[in-house]
């Protein structure tokens, strides 16, 4: 399972609405729970980059405006993310093995 901590830092860095360095540490707190939350419903094996892209742009699209988000986002942005997470998360599965 993708742990919240891996999830939290790579949507923090990506600050897909541009508030660092002005908002508060957890200002994605509501969206960074519900991915991880999304994704705890997926067996590991099933996680890739695709999938968890979908997961992280839904949940933004979910709890920003629609239009707003699309606007300003691309998907190949929540695939960006998706690809950083995955890496760090198998890596970390790797150091603990």
């Amino acid at each position: 399972m993708i742990s919240k901590k891996i999830i939290k830092r790579e949507i923090d860095r990506w600050d897909p609405e541009g508030f660092f360095p002005w908002a508060p540490e957890d200002e994605y707190s509501i969206e960074i729970d519900d991915i991880h939350n999304r994704l705890k419903s997926y067996k590991d094996y099933r996680l890739d980059e695709i999938t968890v892209a979908k997961v992280i742009s839904s949940v933004f699209v979910q709890w920003l405006n629609h239009d707003m988000f699309t606007h300003r986002r691309d998907f190949s942005e929540c695939i960006g993310v998706s690809r950083k997470i995955l890496k760090t998360w198998r890596r970390e599965s790797v150091g603990k093995n």
